[in-house]
């Protein structure tokens, strides 16, 4: 018996590898939600995907049913036709689309968060066979709660870093609603998600891999923070999938958050990430520079110095510089004992990060410095910051 899939997300990293294990099974087809100015258009997006995630072309109109939409947008931003098609032939919902950008007004923040939540959720009040709602939320809704944070709905008075991190709070907050209300749901909640476990490949490099050109000093002189015992929480992309995916068909996943995150590990000490970066880089020919290490609060100073005067890659790398401060400066244990024990049931396991986090490092390394001759790659070095480029990071986006 056959089994159909509404996927909001798929070009994103969380997104195309849940789409990549969907597709194993036969049996299983997948409606992908993807932003297309044209059909033709909507084909080429949906047939590049399939490269990327190593999925025969053929598959689409078979098992891929390619739509139209935008998250963003009233009804997702498909036609009626499309939207009736997905209510009357789906049977579940993964919605994993989102847009990353953490400087944003609190209004448009709301439009790439709360507004998708609240047309997703209608989407499933229309679907008369509707088994499971998964929604991928982010640890980041924590806030700047400190210490141990709960595998469970979280309070109301929190502060938060940015606007994104209060939009998914708020966005987050309308499913509880709606778990309380009956809705077959669960939440997961990803830390920083990295390449897969066993190959470090990943449809897209983003926040820890930016952290990773910031650690290796080359952007900013040789000047990086005091990183003392600070640690950071990664996952592996394979395994949050995998986790989804569980999730999609236990029925006592119902109503449960899954932290899907690492926890308090001395492995992901960001000073022996550091020192792992250091050797990783060396092995590419790529020179790290560890000069000075001044105070958090000295880097904010020349941040906001360095956003409104020098070069343009200067200013653009400084307004991108707090954000990965904030990165660095939380105090928090994302436990996950839960949903570790919850998953371990059905035979996914996390891994440890000693297991895969040299492999992703130099997995991104080999992508981004090996595929170039070598004036190219000293230009790349020399030139603009690519792991400080932007202060925004875009990902999972239909």
């Amino acid at each position: 018996m056959g089994f159909s899939v509404f996927l909001t997300g798929a070009t994103g990293v969380v997104g195309s590898e849940l789409l990549r294990q969907l597709l194993a099974d036969q049996a299983t087809e997948v409606s992908v939600l993807i932003r297309a100015k044209s059909d033709e258009h909507l084909y080429h997006r949906c047939s590049e995907l399939c490269q990327k995630i190593g999925t025969d072309e053929s598959l689409i109109g078979e098992q891929i049913h390619p739509i139209r939409g935008d998250i963003s947008e009233a009804s997702l931003g498909m036609t009626s036709e499309a939207y009736r098609w997905v209510a009357d032939h789906c049977e579940s919902i993964v919605h994993s689309a989102g847009n990353v950008r953490l400087n944003q007004s609190i209004e448009k923040a709301r439009q790439c968060a709360l507004s998708p939540a609240q047309e997703i959720l209608h989407l499933a009040k229309q679907m008369p066979t509707l088994r499971k709602l998964d929604v991928v939320s982010t640890i980041g809704v924590a806030g700047r709660m400190e210490g141990v944070i709960p595998e469970t709905r979280l309070g109301t008075n929190r502060h938060f870093h940015n606007t994104y991190e209060q939009a998914k709070s708020e966005a987050e907050e309308l499913f509880w609603q709606a778990i309380e209300a009956g809705m077959p749901l669960s939440i997961h909640r990803p830390s920083m998600v990295v390449g897969d476990a066993v190959t470090g490949q990943v449809y897209a490099y983003q926040v820890f891999y930016h952290l990773c050109e910031f650690l290796s000093g080359r952007r900013t002189f040789g000047i990086l923070p005091k990183l003392g015992e600070q640690m950071l929480d990664i996952v592996p992309v394979d395994f949050v999938a995998s986790a989804i995916k569980q999730s999609m068909f236990g029925r006592d996943s119902v109503g449960r958050v899954f932290h899907l995150s690492t926890g308090i590990d001395p492995y992901l000490r960001v000073e022996n990430i550091r020192s792992i970066v250091e050797r990783l880089f060396a092995e590419f020919d790529i020179q790290c520079v560890d000069r000075f290490r001044p105070p958090n609060v000295t880097l904010q100073l020349a941040a906001r110095v360095g956003s409104v005067v020098g070069p343009k890659p200067i200013r653009r790398s400084a307004k991108a510089l707090p954000h990965l401060l904030a990165y660095l400066g939380r105090r928090q244990d994302f436990c996950s004992v839960e949903t570790q024990a919850w998953l371990a049931k059905y035979g996914v396991v996390l891994p440890r990060p000693e297991a895969y986090l040299e492999t992703v490092i130099r997995r991104y390394l080999t992508d981004k410095y090996s595929s170039h001759d070598n004036d190219t790659k000293i230009a790349r070095l020399a030139g603009t910051p690519t792991g400080l480029a932007s202060n925004s990071v875009e990902v999972n986006r239909a």
